[in-house]
């Protein structure tokens, strides 16, 4: 949703003694907040403006970037270069194909998300699935990025988290806490309970082998105090020396999911200098539904090194439609103000698409896209509806498994003549 409309329904949600209507396909169910006080349950220090871009995890400046912010350099550009470089070398001499490098852009998308979770898995049982360079994730796509980044052995766990998906694995109601003024509807302690169960150090292990090799995996959440998008690098966090890493990890794929208002914002521990404050991350959707690649990335060298070495594919899943289902509302203000919210952030996530469309035609990408076709009219009877959720992951799985029909354009798309 936009700045100024997610700022808008906090204002509402904050005032003492409003009663706000809640209904979204999105995130949440029909619900009904009390905002009785004004408290918060977290101990929030947040830090000052000024400071904001100074703000360090662990001692560490290399493991995160603003997602909007655009520098004359890359940090890490110069092993990305090593790794192509070395690919192009190593193709072989008697193939005059040039290597491919291979991109993947993992959506945001709540009870939607089975469906991408469904196109890689069917991508493998098809035979044709890359091993991609880079792996971006947001929200319900983040999730999904730490398995499909270290390959097909990880489709067991797809199948087991994104198969049968339903409520009761990602949240519970904590009532009294939204009566009395905490910070959201929901626990969320179910989905850290799944990315617990998962998400192990030995995966943070091998993330940083490939990370090393020259890979990128990287996550959005969005700092709710900056209200800036933040792009980590998954990698750099798995390679550093820290013995509280994996925790980290943990709380960025929570954060990445976190609808605001629904599941509590992650409390980050920051530091400036010898200063210790906090930051506050929720749904990397919150500011971006998809991303390519970061704008520190295109003003490095490394896109130089794509031109002439590679043939660069982008896919991008998203785990969305690229049109809402009809929906019958209510004539109140609220149900006609979070509809319309709801289609924000709809019209939104297109945007993003049409956004990395002209970055990847700009960059010499090739590119291709999955969306949720308009055939599938299927619709959740709550919020994350096994019955739902399930033939989402077995659309993709099917539409994936004899070739994925790639879309070459944005929704709605009309070229230029």
């Amino acid at each position: 949703m936009t700045d100024r409309l997610f700022n808008a329904l906090y204002s509402i949600v904050k005032d003492c003694g409003l009663i706000l209507k809640v209904f979204t396909k999105y995130s949440l169910s029909l619900v009904t907040i009390f905002a009785v006080g004004c408290a918060t349950s977290l101990n929030h220090v947040p830090v000052p403006q000024e400071f904001i871009s100074q703000a360090t995890i662990l001692e560490t400046s290399n493991i995160r970037f603003w997602g909007d912010e655009e520098s004359t350099e890359y940090r890490s550009s110069d092993d990305i270069i090593q790794w192509l470089e070395q690919r192009a070398q190593n193709k072989n001499s008697n193939n005059l194909s040039l290597p491919v490098l291979n991109v993947l852009a993992l959506s945001g998308g709540g009870e939607d998300g089975p469906f991408a979770a469904g196109v890689i898995t069917g991508w493998t049982r098809n035979g044709d699935r890359p091993q991609f360079d880079v792996v971006t994730g947001v929200s319900a796509g983040a999730l999904i990025s730490p398995f499909v980044f270290l390959g097909p052995e990880y489709d067991d766990v797809l199948f087991e988290i994104f198969a049968n998906l339903e409520a009761d694995h990602i949240y519970r109601p904590q009532i009294f806490s939204g009566l009395f003024g905490g910070s959201a509807l929901y626990s969320s302690r179910p989905l850290k309970e799944l990315i617990h169960k998962h998400v192990t150090a030995k995966i943070l292990n091998q993330i940083a082998i490939e990370h090393r090799k020259g890979r990128r995996l990287w996550i959005g959440t969005t700092n709710l105090d900056a209200g800036r998008p933040v792009i980590w690098d998954i990698g750099a966090l798995a390679a550093i020396q820290k013995p509280n890493k994996l925790d980290i990890f943990h709380k960025i794929l929570l954060a990445s999911s976190s609808v605001p208002g629904l599941f509590p914002p992650v409390l980050m521990g920051v530091t400036v200098g010898d200063k210790s404050y906090t930051e506050l991350h929720v749904d990397g959707g919150v500011t971006r539904q998809v991303f390519f690649y970061p704008p520190q990335f295109a003003k490095s060298r490394a896109v130089k090194v794509l031109s002439d070495k590679f043939n660069a594919k982008l896919y991008i899943i998203r785990s969305g439609r690229s049109q809402a289902l009809y929906e019958p509302i209510e004539t109140s203000t609220y149900s006609i103000a979070l509809r319309s919210i709801m289609m924000t952030m709809q019209n939104k996530a297109i945007g993003d698409l049409y956004r990395i469309y002209e970055t990847a035609k700009r960059d010499g990408f090739d590119y291709n896209l999955a969306i949720i076709p308009e055939t599938f009219d299927q619709e959740p009877k709550s919020d994350f509806d096994a019955d739902y959720t399930n033939s989402l992951f077995y659309l993709g799985y099917e539409l994936s498994k004899n070739g994925y029909p790639w879309i070459k354009a944005p929704p709605e798309f009309t070229p230029n003549e």
